[in-house]
C-alpha cells in the first residue's frame, strides 16, 4: 500500500519536465519524492572544422576544446543539468558523488607515420595534472586519410572533480589537424 496522496502531484507537461521529481522507494518500505536530475546534453564544436583544423604537435598535451555553437548542440533534454556544465571547455559538476557517461568524438588526420597513436587524458586537480581516465587509440587509416575517434566512459565526481572540473587533453605521437570535436555529457547519477 502506498502512502503518497497522488491526487496533490503536478501532472508532468513539456514545461515543467525539467523540474520533475520521481517517486522512490527505499529499502524499508519508505516512499519519498527525489529530484530527477539526469539527462544530457550534446555540444559540438563550431570552431575546429573541415575548413579551420586545429593543428596538435606531436608529444604535447593539448587542452581539448569545444565551444557548443555548432547548429546541431543541443540542450533540450538536459533536465536538471545546469547550462554550464562544460563551461571553458571543462566539465563543472554540481556535487560529489555525481556520475557522468562521456562520449567525446573528433575526426583527426596525420601526415606521414603508419605507426600513430592518439591518447586521451581526463586531467582533474588545480593544475589538472591528475589523471583519472586514459584511453590510447591507434591511428590505422593511411596518411592523409581522416580518422573519426569515438572515445566513451563513465566518470565519477570526487572531491578534486568537484572542486576544479575535469579537463579531455589529447597528445598524439605525430603532429596531427584535429576538428569536427563534440561531446554528449549524460548525468546517470546525482547524490
Amino acid at each position: 500500500m502506498t502512502n503518497i496522496n497522488w491526487s496533490e502531484l503536478v501532472d508532468a507537461t513539456e514545461d515543467n519536465k525539467r523540474a520533475a521529481d520521481m517517486l522512490i522507494r527505499t529499502d524499508d518500505g519508505t516512499e519519498r519524492r527525489a529530484p530527477y536530475n539526469g539527462g544530457w546534453i550534446y555540444l559540438h564544436d563550431s570552431t575546429h572544422t573541415v575548413d579551420n583544423k586545429q593543428s596538435i604537435t606531436a608529444d604535447t598535451l593539448t587542452h581539448v576544446t569545444i565551444d557548443g555553437l555548432a547548429d546541431d548542440s543541443t540542450t533540450d533534454y538536459r533536465r536538471g543539468i545546469s547550462l554550464d556544465i562544460f563551461g571553458n571547455s571543462t566539465i563543472q559538476p554540481f556535487a560529489i558523488g555525481e556520475a557522468y557517461n562521456i562520449n567525446l568524438t573528433f575526426r583527426i588526420s596525420k601526415a606521414t607515420s603508419t605507426a600513430t597513436f592518439a591518447e586521451i587524458d581526463v586531467g582533474i586537480g588545480s593544475d589538472y595534472s591528475t589523471i583519472i581516465a586514459r584511453d590510447r587509440r591507434a591511428l590505422t587509416k593511411s596518411s592523409g586519410t581522416t580518422d573519426f575517434l569515438f572515445f566513451n566512459g563513465t566518470l565519477f565526481v570526487t572531491a578534486p572533480f568537484a572542486q576544479y572540473g575535469a579537463r579531455f587533453f589529447i597528445s598524439c605521437s605525430e603532429d596531427v589537424m584535429l576538428w569536427d570535436k563534440a561531446i554528449m555529457l549524460q548525468r546517470t547519477h546525482s547524490p
